[in-house]
């Protein structure tokens, strides 16, 4: 199935990055230790499910505002519904690779934590209902 579509990225009018995503033909980052393949067939069906794409992406930007765009046109031929969850922005390299070398189960998941990111605070006011 094809399932592609662009991430593009300009900065200050300028176009920094441009990239096929979801392509059968492209390096993905596969889950249960599969580490870096363009394709695999599970034994329990379709070979496409929990995947990620562009390890090895990147741009430099500047301080400031920036634009990512995902665009997708129609699909040629034998198409799927894309389901894109999550794009991942990090500077953080290293951490990547050695998931991706490291992890057995869920390579990249483990860097979508909000830990230290995000506070929460919730007060239940006496009166409240329950």
């Amino acid at each position: 199935m094809r399932t592609s579509f662009r991430i593009r990225v300009e900065q200050n009018g300028k176009p920094l990055f441009d990239r096929l995503y979801g392509a059968r033909d492209n390096l993905k980052v596969w889950a249960f230790g599969q580490k870096l393949q363009r394709e695999i067939a599970w034994g329990w069906g379709a070979v496409e499910n929990v995947v990620w794409e562009g390890h090895d992406a990147a741009v430099q930007l500047e301080a400031g505002r920036a634009k990512l765009s995902l665009v997708a046109g129609r699909q040629k031929g034998n198409a799927a519904k894309r389901n894109v969850d999550l794009i991942l922005l990090t500077s953080d390299e290293k951490q990547v690779k050695d998931r991706i070398d490291k992890e057995g189960y869920l390579p990249l998941d483990g860097m979508l934590t909000q830990a230290g990111d995000v506070y929460l605070k919730v007060h239940n006011a006496r009166d409240s209902a329950p």
